[in-house]
């Protein structure tokens, strides 16, 4: 009973930090993506 209590207990924050950074990397990811497609289209336009 106490493993599970301590499972339960360290679980839950657990997995909220790991969405929370996945979430975060994902954010980021798709940041500069963007940032990489500008780029690449003002390069376009300067030429």
């Amino acid at each position: 009973m106490r493993l599970a209590s301590k499972f339960r207990h360290f679980s839950i924050p657990g997995i909220l930090d790991t969405l929370g950074t996945l979430s975060t990397l994902d954010t980021l990811s798709t940041l500069s993506t963007l940032n990489f497609r500008h780029l690449i289209v003002t390069i376009i336009h300067i030429y």
